[in-house]
């Protein structure tokens, strides 16, 4: 049988998410393969469902009918967690909806260079913002990925600052709650972007600095605001 998979042009990967599990399989075996440290583990829950809430779902970039790079995509799970362990099931549902994560972006050898890693970071941007993400967050592993965030448009942190995410809504008591690196990739580095608005609360985006030589202020630098009206420096 003949593949499906298309490309707009010579030079344009078709990029989507895997309609099955075997192309959810060889996206997945690829980010394995060609990132150092892979942040999950792929599943079948990886292969789009369809409309709604963005869910975990594996991207892929195919040229000529071939797996050129991919994407892992999911809710960020790591503030949604704490949240739900304070018993703020409201403020851990709404980052859960609003606050989207690239896992990870990994391009085969022979289309490196080519600026597919960019068309895919800039997919899945698009994408989780068609399924309501109004926040981007991603951990950059070293200067390339670094690099590739820049050139999307997106806010790259210094190397080991943590993330720090402010909940604001008309109910509860405003969260704050940091997601410190553990250190054990000493190039890492968050990096945030606006997507668009959300539903009704406040989310606030800040940098937490790291201790260095010179610099013992650990102040929180906020970043940017988003709610129902759009975003602004915070």
């Amino acid at each position: 049988m003949r593949s499906d998979h298309r490309t707009t042009s010579l030079n344009e990967p078709d990029i989507r998410p895997a309609r099955n599990h075997a192309e959810a399989e060889e996206i997945g075996s690829l980010l394995l393969e060609e990132i150092a440290h892979p942040g999950f583990i792929p599943g079948p829950e990886f292969v789009w469902q369809g409309q709604g809430f963005l869910r975990p779902t594996l991207i892929g970039a195919w040229s000529q009918n071939r797996l050129a790079g991919g994407a892992s995509l999911s809710p960020y799970m790591e503030h949604t967690k704490a949240f739900l362990g304070i018993g703020r099931a409201d403020a851990a549902q709404a980052v859960a909806r609003l606050i989207a994560e690239t896992d990870g972006i990994a391009v085969r050898p022979d289309h490196r260079r080519e600026g597919v890693g960019r068309k895919i970071k800039l997919f899945c941007d698009s994408f989780a913002a068609q399924h309501h993400a109004a926040i981007m967050v991603s951990v950059t592993t070293n200067e390339a990925a670094a690099g590739l965030n820049h050139e999307a448009g997106h806010i790259v942190f210094e190397r080991c600052d943590g993330l720090v995410i402010k909940y604001v809504d008309t109910v509860g008591e405003p969260l704050i709650w940091l997601h410190d690196l553990d250190g054990t990739i000493p190039e890492a580095a968050w990096s945030v972007s606006v997507l668009g608005k959300t539903y009704g609360p406040t989310i606030v985006v800040g940098e937490q600095r790291a201790i260095r030589r010179g610099n013992a202020d650990k102040d929180i630098q906020w970043v940017f605001a988003v709610d129902a009206a759009g975003h602004a420096v915070a």
